[in-house]
């Protein structure tokens, strides 16, 4: 997975539809983040909850991450998803 549209074609048909009510944006807003590869990380606890809810494997916070930064050696092997909440501080 090297575009944020491969992570939204893991859900199920229409994935747009399905994906943007997951994650509670607009389907045109998603739109344009596809279009644009580019998903604010605000999102990625939502996107990474809703993949482990529907059984999606690999979408992690070290996944979106890689995506985001252009960085595909992070997150290649050993994807550990992260804990639901980060400490404000930390």
């Amino acid at each position: 997975m090297e575009r944020f549209a491969d992570i939204i074609d893991l859900w199920p048909k229409p994935s747009n539809r399905r994906f943007a009510e997951d994650i509670g944006v607009p389907v045109n807003s998603l739109r344009v983040m596809r279009h644009r590869n580019r998903v604010a990380s605000a999102y990625f606890p939502s996107i990474v909850s809703a993949a482990a809810r529907r059984g999606l494997a690999g979408v992690t916070y070290e996944r979106l991450f890689a995506i985001q930064t252009g960085d595909q050696a992070v997150g290649q092997t050993g994807d550990a998803t992260l804990p639901e909440t980060v400490p404000a501080n930390g």
